[in-house]
């Protein structure tokens, strides 16, 4: 007997309350459910009631046994969105947070006018703060990251958003190539790592587990290093 929508979301909630709430449980479900079925959220009281192919209905299972694990929906599907498009993640790259489009909504509003900017992302992970901005200002624009891993992911959403930003692997507190007297920019912008060590019994483990830790935790006696 074939499971219904309504089934496989009612799993989801079941399976996964020992690590969200159910409303974020729900949500984790309709995500998925788009991206394997093509089920948008809206559709999902008019379709409940319907039947899964099994095809859809046994890779939703996939993903909710990795979810189960605590692996990040976002690291499962290989992408996640960030100030209106969507971005390549993986395990090498910070997962793109909400609050990060706030910081870039307010760059892009204090210089969408300038003629001509020179720009620097430190610590670009997938690229998502530079080539948002790269998109809506008139910027010469690069990024840095000390990880080949994450600069290789960047370089492939700089590709895919037909985005020119120049990247360069490197040690910032090695670095000296911004401070050069022959490079001056005109915003500087990061998401540096300033998680101690002591707060990690507080982070939830999908964060924990398959973040990279490069780029969220500083040594207990310097939070402020890289500030």
């Amino acid at each position: 007997m074939q499971r219904t929508w309504k089934d496989i979301e009612s799993a989801y909630i079941k399976i996964l309350a020992s690590l969200y709430p159910e409303g974020e449980s729900r949500e984790l479900f309709f995500l998925a459910a788009e991206e394997v079925g093509g089920l948008r959220k809206y559709e999902f009281s008019l379709l409940k009631n319907e039947a899964v192919a099994q095809n859809i209905d046994s890779r939703l299972l996939q993903i909710l046994d990795q979810l189960a694990m605590g692996r990040p929906i976002q690291h499962i599907l290989g992408k996640a969105p960030f100030y209106g498009q969507e971005f390549f993640v993986n395990e090498h790259t910070l997962i793109p947070r909400p609050e990060t489009e706030e910081l870039v909504d307010l760059i892009i509003r204090d210089w969408r006018d300038a003629s001509s900017i020179k720009l620097i992302d430190i610590g670009t992970g997938t690229g998502c703060i530079v080539l948002s901005l790269a998109k809506h200002l008139n910027a010469d624009s690069w990024a840095v990251d000390i990880s080949a891993e994450a600069i290789a992911v960047a370089k492939k959403n700089a590709q895919a958003l037909k985005t020119d930003v120049s990247f360069i692997q490197a040690d910032i507190l090695e670095w000296e190539f911004m401070f050069s007297e022959r490079q001056n920019f005109d915003i500087i912008v990061s998401n540096p790592p300033y998680i101690t060590p002591a707060e990690k019994e507080e982070m939830h483990r999908n964060v924990l587990q398959y973040e990279p830790h490069l780029a969220l935790f500083v040594e207990e006696s310097a939070p402020l290093l890289i500030l």
